[in-house]
């Protein structure tokens, strides 16, 4: 017989198996198997046969091949990765109460009067002042006052001063710029200017102008016989404590057209340095003069120009202006808002030559009417015009009109003719611009255009 549960033979007339401890079965009865309705004979039980018994593989337990299979054993790994699961999300929020805790501010508790049994009474912690933002920081005072002053050195022109100025404005770029001033103007200059120079000797002044936002600080550097002076200009934005580029400065200045209120405005500077008159009577000068007007008009001069505003609010430029004798030219302040112009300012210079030298000697001066033209053949009609244009230096492409004006002696061509039609309005006045237009119109009904 065999045991139900692990298949290991019993041995005879043991109650229990050996390998299971299960209880072994009752042995049969000697008339037959019971099967509960009825009993089989012993003659009719079936037996085993020896031949076909089931052999398991060494090593294992025998088991009938009829005998009840023992239960499989469950899954061990499932419940073991589900508690692992359970315990990290323990330690997780177990985790995050702790840091939320942590960062969690302390709530401010009053602690009220100090216990008369605590020696220690309880001072409370002031809060930490708000961090000031990093401005600059204005002077209640003048903007600028002196960094050195003397006037006690003479010369042979009298008595020179030394007025050396600082920006009471508190910052970096500031700060750069008194160094920067006074290193230049005492350190390099005081040496020597406290002794005779040139038999004149330098003094240094300044002026200053607040316009709005604008510190503008004007520093002269001259000779005490005043015969010429270098400059130093500095615009400062007074809420923010650094110094302003020349486009800032324009731009706040209204000025809608710089470049050309610059050149009428240095224009009339130049012309107004000199006699007309006088000029027209030295006619050796002419072309000088015109050089010189060209020098000093030029968009390279105007661009080197260092605008400032004044104690008016004006805007002005400290600028090279050209001259006909001694230097080559003179730094000079100009205003760009209060100057007298006349339209003649932006042609040139005339020497005094006859009439015969042009088809219309006046057509730069006053204004033609068309009954003028009616005597001019078509070609001294293109030439009155042309005249117009050849009075400010253009030059012509058309051999004809250049063999012409060439043989002129008030003419002096060096103006590309696109680059003067492209800045036509700049060159010509407005009586000139009417000529041109009463010309043009009487050309178009000749039928000459």
């Amino acid at each position: 017989m065999y045991c139900k549960t692990c298949g290991r033979e019993l041995q005879p007339g043991h109650a229990f198996c050996g390998g299971c401890g299960t209880p072994a079965p009752k042995a049969p009865q000697a008339d037959g198997v019971n099967f509960g309705n009825g009993a089989i004979p012993a003659s009719q039980t079936p037996l085993y046969r020896s031949d076909l018994q089931y052999n398991p593989p060494a090593g294992q337990p025998v088991r009938r091949p009829d005998a009840p299979k023992p239960p499989k054993r469950g899954n061990w790994k499932l419940p073991v990765i589900i508690g692992l699961c359970a315990v990290l999300v323990i330690l997780l929020v177990v985790a995050t109460v702790f840091v939320v805790d942590f960062l969690r501010p302390e709530p401010m508790v009053d602690p009220g009067p100090p216990s008369i049994s605590d020696p220690t009474p309880h001072i409370p912690v002031e809060p930490d002042e708000p961090e000031e933002p990093d401005t600059p920081a204005v002077t209640d005072g003048p903007l600028v006052t002196d960094a050195f002053y003397d006037d006690t050195h003479l010369t042979s022109y009298g008595s020179g001063v030394f007025a050396i100025p600082q920006i009471n404005l508190d910052s970096s770029e500031i700060r750069a710029i008194n160094d920067e001033i006074y290193q230049e103007l005492y350190t390099n200059l005081t040496a020597g200017a406290l002794r005779e120079w040139d038999n004149s000797g330098k003094s240094v002044t300044y002026t200053w102008a607040e316009n709005g936002d604008t510190l503008s600080l004007l520093i002269e550097v001259h000779p005490v016989d005043w015969e010429w002076t270098d400059y130093y200009v500095y615009n400062i934005s007074i809420s923010e404590a650094r110094e302003l580029s020349k486009l800032e400065v324009i731009d706040s200045s209204g000025i809608t057209n710089y470049y050309k209120t610059a050149r009428q405005a240095l224009e009339a500077k130049f012309w107004g340095n000199y006699d007309h008159d006088w000029l027209q009577e030295t006619t050796d000068m002419v072309d000088f003069f015109n050089e010189q007007l060209d020098a000093t008009r030029a968009n390279s001069n105007i661009e080197k120009a260092l605008p400032y505003f004044n104690r008016k609010g004006e805007l002005c430029v400290v600028a090279d202006i050209y001259s006909l004798a001694g230097a080559s030219y003179y730094t000079q302040e100009v205003n760009l808002e209060d100057f007298y112009y006349e339209d003649r300012f932006a042609g040139y210079a005339e020497a005094a030559v006859s009439d015969d030298d042009y088809i219309i000697p006046d057509s730069n001066t006053r204004r033609i009417s068309e009954s003028e033209l009616y005597g001019l053949t078509e070609h001294e009609c293109w030439l009155a015009l042309n005249e117009i244009y050849a009075r400010h230096g253009r030059l012509f492409a058309r051999q004809e009109f250049a063999d012409y004006f060439e043989s002129k002696p008030w003419y002096n061509g060096y103006i590309e003719g696109s680059i003067f039609d492209a800045n036509a309005d700049s060159y010509l006045n407005s009586i000139e611009q009417a000529n041109l237009a009463t010309i043009i119109d009487y050309q178009k009904r000749m039928g000459w255009r």
